[in-house]
């Protein structure tokens, strides 16, 4: 998909684990968020983000 010009957004549930994940998936936008709590998911399904 990046490939054809999307822009991909991914979810972590932990910063400390960003930078890992980012290695594997070169591209794509991570957010942190839990899927056992709300916090995070406005940032992940929208533009606010606080990561770079």
């Amino acid at each position: 998909m990046l490939g054809q010009g999307y822009r991909l957004r991914g979810t972590v549930r932990s910063a400390a684990r960003a930078a890992d994940v980012a290695a594997l998936l070169p591209g794509v936008e991570l957010v942190e968020a839990d899927l056992g709590a709300d916090a995070g998911w406005d940032a992940a399904v929208t533009r606010k983000s606080n990561w770079p």
